[in-house]
């Protein structure tokens, strides 16, 4: 995994100044639980990002976002490592993604009742 290239080719995009990393997020609601890997700005919007080295998909960003304990959050990216490649998603694109997270968290609870 190449980290160091990656920031390099998207340095200008990024602000890590007052970034925040490995934060750990519970959604009292839906009962669940994850961890954010950085939260910085990209683009000079504050964003919730993953960093990934393989397979991803927005649901699981967009369950992070609504546990809402992280300020005000404008954006989800992923940091593709495998790629090189910054992907983001305004929150407003985020409802679709959501809805898909539910509808997957509402199958667990029914087969396993936690």
């Amino acid at each position: 995994i190449k980290y160091k290239e990656f920031f390099e080719k998207h340095k200008e995009r990024l602000d890590l100044k007052k970034h925040k990393l490995n934060i750990e997020v519970f959604n009292d609601k839906w009962m669940y639980s994850g961890e954010v890997d950085l939260i910085c700005r990209v683009d000079k919007k504050w964003t919730l990002a993953d960093l990934k080295t393989g397979g991803w998909g927005w649901p699981q960003l967009a369950a992070y976002e609504k546990c809402g304990k992280e300020g005000k959050i404008e954006q989800l990216a992923v940091f593709d490592l495998k790629t090189n490649d910054l992907h983001v998603l305004p929150l407003v694109d985020c409802v679709e993604h959501w809805e898909q997270f539910v509808y997957a968290r509402g199958a667990f609870y029914a087969r396993f009742g936690i």
